[in-house]
């Protein structure tokens, strides 16, 4: 399925060579919205924080041939075409344009932002140059150099649904599917119940106060740096990953699924360390419950973690203790230095030159 942006993101072709041929008029980029190929927009038609967005051009009369024949036309590609851009607003927005090979498409990706709540504009220039002379789908020749700049337009910003109105016990929390790309706001203080789809977080229990606001969403994606340092341990190991960190402003009630086992080991991951957790067992739900008043990134296992950093501190600190040792035992057999040794040997030095003056006297008489 392909899906035309709306009007904030229309774009149109700016000709700033001097002489450029003439283009058609309606030259745009289009959105591209389909299976494994770019992502959606927001509820609001905005562009969200952390997803990519694939373009095309949109007006066939773009294509360009190496030669004034009907051969195939050449590729958005890198090998044809340079990209650059010139951010007018919201440049800290973008993490990158550039050209996709494999789908010639034009993508734009943005950066991760849990917090932006509003509606924040982007506004620039896109310009793609030739790397060598082609002829447009008019039969005009552009050459080496030439550049089409594409003005572009849009707003980003993650969706917001401002109709959370809390339980008013903690039996009776209100319930959220949370979502990714969404922050939730209270609409009045109460209780709520943060879940979703996942295989081993059950609940997020927590009393907010009006006009808070949380990225609630979670995965299960694995922490790569955990994957490569257990890599060769016979561990099944589980992520819940609350990838905004949300700090919600007073304590929360987090319970994690232990396959009605209380064998396992939990952990926080942060600053590139485990932490074991010291949780509850609820032998009832088959979880483990801890209370928290900001989410992050916990572990499940069912083998006990030590990380080869902690092995190799441990040994080296054992590697000290007994150079210690073996330092203290080769001392201490010696005495103190008093600087006694050095006036002995002072003396016998005295003591030998007063015998040679001795032999010297007798003989001279």
């Amino acid at each position: 399925m392909k899906k035309v942006l709306p009007i904030v993101l229309a774009t149109s072709l700016i000709l700033s060579m001097s002489a450029m041929p003439t283009m058609a008029a309606d030259m745009t980029l289009e959105l591209v919205v389909d299976t494994g190929c770019g992502d959606e927009l927001g509820w609001d038609d905005q562009m969200l924080p952390g997803n990519e967005y694939h373009f095309d051009l949109a007006d066939y009369g773009f294509q360009m041939w190496w030669d004034d024949s009907t051969s195939d036309p050449v590729e958005l590609d890198t090998s044809n075409f340079r990209v650059s851009t010139d951010w007018d607003t919201g440049s800290a927005l973008v993490k990158s344009v550039k050209i996709d090979n494999d789908c010639n498409h034009l993508v734009i990706t943005l950066n991760e932002n849990y917090t932006i709540s509003e509606a924040k504009d982007l506004e620039g220039t896109i310009t793609l140059e030739l790397r060598d002379d082609m002829y447009g789908g008019t039969g005009d020749l552009y050459e080496d150099g030439d550049e089409f700049d594409f003005s572009f337009t849009a707003e980003v910003c993650n969706n917001l649904d401002d109709s959370v109105d809390g339980g008013d016990s903690r039996d009776d929390a209100t319930e959220i599917d949370v979502e990714d790309n969404t922050i939730y706001q209270m609409s009045s203080s109460g209780w709520v119940e943060f879940c979703g789809d996942g295989n081993r977080l059950s609940s997020v229990k927590a009393r907010l106060a009006e006009d808070k606001k949380v990225f609630a969403y979670f995965n299960e994606d694995p922490v790569d740096e955990i994957e490569d340092m257990y890599y060769d341990l016979d561990a099944d190991i589980n992520y819940i990953n609350f990838v905004g960190s949300p700090s919600l402003g007073s304590n929360a009630t987090v319970a994690i699924q232990g396959d009605y086992s209380d064998q396992y080991y939990l952990y926080e991951y942060t600053g590139g360390q485990l932490e074991e957790i010291d949780a509850d067992w609820n032998d009832d739900d088959g979880t483990y419950e801890f209370t928290t008043s900001r989410l992050g990134t916990y572990v499940l296992s069912d083998t006990a973690l030590v990380a080869e950093a902690d092995e190799e501190e441990e040994e080296e600190v054992v590697d000290e203790v007994v150079e210690d040792e073996e330092t203290t035992d080769d001392t201490s057999t010696q005495n103190p230095d008093t600087g006694a040794n050095d006036a002995i040997g002072v003396a016998v030095a005295l003591a030998a030159v007063s015998l040679v003056a001795a032999g010297a006297v007798s003989l001279k008489k």
